[in-house]
């Protein structure tokens, strides 16, 4: 009688035990999933700002070539002259 109580317990402890193990498993794989997602959030915010960057510095090399271009005058005090 006391061996198959004995045994009970050790099937109900095994039984324990791999309920707790499969708990760590899908918690680990929780984990990484969670880490898979940030990552992958951090690298769309990263591409986001180099694409805004690239925008930004596109738009003021622009203004800028436009800003050099608008001072260029013909030169009167040279001789230039156009050919006819």
């Amino acid at each position: 009688m006391m061996i198959m109580m004995i045994m009970k317990i050790m099937m109900i402890m095994k039984i324990i035990m791999i309920i707790m193990i499969m708990i760590m498993i899908i918690i680990i794989i929780m984990i990484i999933i969670i880490i898979i997602i940030l990552l992958l959030i951090i690298t769309i915010i990263l591409m986001i700002t180099t694409t805004i960057i690239i925008i930004i510095d596109f738009y003021l090399r622009e203004c800028l070539l436009d800003a050099h271009i608008s001072s260029i005058r013909p030169s009167t005090q040279h001789g230039l002259t156009n050919c006819r």
